[in-house]
C-alpha cells in the first residue's frame, strides 16, 4: 500500500491521500521506528518512506537547493502503515 497525507502530497500511485483534517489517524513504522510525525508518502511494496529531514529534536532542516522548503530524506526498509480513527488504537 502507498500513502500519501496533505494536499500537497497527493500523488497517482497512492492507495490512499488522507487530508490533514482527517479524523482518521495512521502510523508509520520503518524498521520498527515510527516516524509518522515528520513522513508525508510512504511505500510499503517499495519499502521507502518519504520523510522530513529532521535534527536530534525533530525540528526541519531546512533544504539548502530551496530555503523555502523543508528538507527531505528518502528512508528505506520494512514500511508498515496502519490505520484507526482513536490514537489509542494504534498499536
Amino acid at each position: 500500500m502507498r500513502l500519501s497525507i496533505g494536499e500537497y502530497y497527493s500523488d497517482s500511485g497512492s492507495n490512499f491521500n488522507l487530508s490533514l483534517g482527517s479524523n482518521q489517524k495512521v502510523k508509520i513504522l520503518v524498521d520498527g521506528v515510527d516516524v509518522t510525525n515528520h513522513c508525508h508518502t510512504a511505500d510499503e511494496e517499495e519499502g521507502k518512506a518519504y520523510c522530513y529531514k529532521c535534527d536530534e529534536e525533530g525540528r526541519h532542516y531546512i533544504d539548502p537547493d530551496n530555503p523555502h522548503q523543508a528538507a527531505q530524506e528518502v528512508l528505506e526498509g520494512k514500511v508498515e502503515i496502519s490505520f484507526s480513527r482513536s490514537p489509542q488504537d494504534i498499536p
